[in-house]
């Protein structure tokens, strides 16, 4: 899971002491409940919500799409918030944010069986050229990235993923 802005985008930086408390909205439904969400931002002068209380809704990666559990998914976003405290992703974790980024830059659109085929692929390779589970943390970003998209390459001619993509996957965990 992440929060719901683009790639290598910053947090920002106040000059004075003034502090942005934030909110993280964890939704049950994926369609629906976002809807609500993105109402209540664009409402909150009316409904009285602080201009310093900063509304970010949480959004499914690709292999938590279709949860409804809040368990699980509160239980995915302590995960995730323990991995950008210490710095350690699981392949799970950077598998999907690779396909976060290649919804974002539109290498996958809106096929459903194109993007299942990938994350297999992806997975296959984390197995058999990585020799890796997806529950195990990633030693070594930019190599296991590399392989992944160079395998990727070979197999699905996509000449136009870019080569520095495990500096934009660091980016967004640092």
């Amino acid at each position: 899971m992440r929060e719901k802005r683009t790639f290598a985008e910053r947090t920002r930086v106040f000059t004075s002491d003034k502090t942005l408390r934030k909110y993280f909205l964890v939704y049950e439904g994926s369609a629906t409940e976002a809807i609500y969400f993105d109402a209540v931002a664009s409402m909150r002068d009316t409904i009285e919500i602080s201009p310093l209380i900063k509304l970010i809704p949480i959004i499914r990666s690709y292999s938590e799409d279709g949860w409804s559990n809040p368990k699980k998914i509160l239980d995915r976003v302590i995960e995730n918030l323990e991995e950008s405290r210490t710095n350690h992703i699981t392949y799970e974790t950077l598998l999907n944010r690779i396909m976060d980024y290649f919804y974002e830059i539109k290498i996958i659109s809106t096929s459903k069986v194109q993007a299942k085929s990938i994350w297999k692929a992806m997975c296959r390779i984390c197995e058999e050229k990585c020799l890796k589970r997806l529950d195990l943390y990633v030693d070594d970003i930019e190599t296991n990235c590399s392989l992944i998209l160079k395998t990727l390459q070979e197999e699905y001619e996509l000449g136009h993923v870019i080569s520095d993509i495990s500096n934009i996957i660091k980016e967004a965990i640092w």
